[in-house]
């Protein structure tokens, strides 16, 4: 009888027919609901909401994997919720109401798995928001409680100002030190933009052409040998197409600080040999580094350090072949790349918290790595430090993409804007249709700007070309190294691409 009345109330009010197809539940915020279901079943939840506002459902899968579908008061679809976490993770179920009205939340079981035909799950409202920040807020909570990410920092801006920023969790587990918007980590291969501006800025002084042979700086020659009249410019490193080869020796260019910690910790099989070989690894130069793999004459020269293909027609990463343009950054200005970087880049943007190797300034809490156990990753640092060893907190990060919205949306030409300008689309095989500027990357979702990782970290920071809408994102481990983190992370990095908009 409460079902039937509860259904008429619902056809009253202008609900969709939809609904009375499902034994139909209402959801009321902090109220858990837990169900068993089967495959081929479906449950269906009422939310009513007014028009501008936000609600969050969190819902967590046992032993099965579910997907959720939302629905209009008209009945038609909204969207689908299914993260790649399996039959025992968690989801979270977002709805913007554009209207007043019933929302419908359905679940069922994908069947993707044809042996798991029962399983239950447990469904709560969490909140219900007007403001966008207060919902964005609860959301970035939600996630961090699933307790996979020890610490992370966001941050969402326009061409003219920082709109949004916030952190949740540790930068320390065992000391309880808490992650802010001000905590420094490593950014990875986000520092290989730094060498992107170095370049421009030279460009703009005159002082160097992107399409120069590298061999016309370089005190040694580097030539592959496969195709030895063909040169190698700064344009091919800047781009990934220097037909560079480091799959062989880029692991010789990690140091390893901390010794030890492979006998106190239970690493994953793979970091333990990574920390082997760095432990083994001899400090040199980076110059040194450099000839030693590239050159003819280098100490651990191959062939195979080169591709066979023709520099500039293909595209393959190559963090070597961006330590040789920053190596190429200090020939031309005179001074070491760190300087240089430091002169014209860091202190211009005020970028205090930016620092090489991860020597923060006392005012800093420096971020511990750690893995997908919360084991603490011992410290290591790497030769080839301009294409990865940049450590900056989140706040300073929005700030330096700030720098590139800005140019971007700006009139006429500069020197950031050239930048970021397409220099090479790869136009077949694995990686046809990506599109590259100066270390610049173009993603297939539309956003441009550079990522980083490594063990123990991550960061992102693009932004929207149309909509000029910027994200950054970085946190203490290394989201693939767990298929839960991972997905958290994923998650947290959606939520802002999908609540930027709503932020004034």
């Amino acid at each position: 009888m409460k079902t039937t009345a509860l259904l008429i109330l619902f056809l009253v009010s202008g609900y969709h027919w939809s609904l009375s197809q499902h034994n139909t539940t209402g959801l009321e915020v902090g109220k858990k609901i837990s169900r068993s279901i089967r495959l081929g079943d479906s449950d269906s939840y009422a939310l009513r909401l007014d028009k501008s506002q936000f609600a969050l459902i969190d819902l967590k899968q046992i032993g099965i994997d579910l997907k959720i579908t939302t629905y209009t008061p008209e009945g038609d679809k909204i969207e689908e919720f299914d993260s790649p976490n399996g039959s025992d993770g968690n989801e979270i179920i977002l709805v913007d109401a554009p209207t007043e009205g019933l929302y419908e939340i359905k679940v069922s079981p994908l069947g993707e798995e044809k042996k798991i035909r029962k399983g239950s799950y447990e469904i709560k409202l969490v909140s219900i928001n007007t403001a966008v920040e207060s919902h964005l807020d609860k959301v970035l909570t939600t996630l961090y409680e699933r307790n996979h990410i020890p610490g992370f920092g966001v941050s969402i801006l326009n061409a003219e100002k920082l709109l949004y920023q916030n952190a949740m969790g540790y930068a320390k587990l065992l000391e309880k030190v808490p992650y802010t918007v001000k905590t420094v980590q490593n950014i990875a291969s986000i520092s290989k933009t730094f060498i992107g501006l170095s370049l421009m800025k030279l460009v703009e002084q005159g002082k160097l052409d992107l399409d120069t042979p590298i061999n016309g700086i370089l005190p040694f020659k580097v030539i592959n040998p496969y195709f030895p009249k063909k040169p190698i410019t700064i344009r091919h490193l800047a781009t990934h197409t220097s037909s560079i080869n480091e799959k062989g020796f880029y692991y010789k260019a990690y140091i390893l600080l901390e010794e030890g910690a492979s006998d106190k910790y239970s690493y994953h099989k793979h970091f333990v040999k990574e920390l082997h070989r760095a432990k083994d690894n001899p400090r040199i130069t980076l110059p040194e580094f450099l000839e030693g793999h590239l050159s003819t004459t280098g100490r651990d020269y191959k062939k195979k350090n080169f591709f066979k293909v023709e520099p500039g027609k293909d595209w393959y990463y190559s963090n070597t072949g961006a330590s040789l343009a920053a190596y190429i950054v200090e020939l031309v200005s005179g001074e070491p790349y760190k300087e240089f970087v430091q002169k014209n880049i860091l202190n211009p943007l005020h970028l205090e918290s930016a620092v090489w190797f991860g020597n923060v300034d006392g005012k800093f809490a420096l971020a511990t790595q750690y893995d997908s156990k919360g084991n603490p990753l011992p410290k290591r640092t790497i030769i080839t430090y301009p294409d990865g060893e940049m450590y900056m907190n989140v706040s300073d990060l929005g700030k330096y993409l700030l720098g590139f919205i800005k140019a971007y949306a700006s009139e006429g030409n500069n020197p950031l804007k050239e930048m970021m300008k397409v220099q090479h689309e790869q136009p077949t095989g694995d990686f046809k249709g990506r599109k590259d500027g100066i270390f610049w990357e173009y993603a297939r979702s539309g956003v441009m700007g550079h990522s980083g990782g490594d063990y123990g970290v991550n960061a992102f920071m693009y932004f929207d070309p149309t909509t000029h809408l910027g994200f950054t994102y970085m946190c203490n481990i290394m989201p693939r190294e767990s298929m839960y983190s991972n997905a958290e992370s994923m998650s947290i990095w959606a939520v802002l691409k999908r609540y930027a908009k709503y932020i004034k």
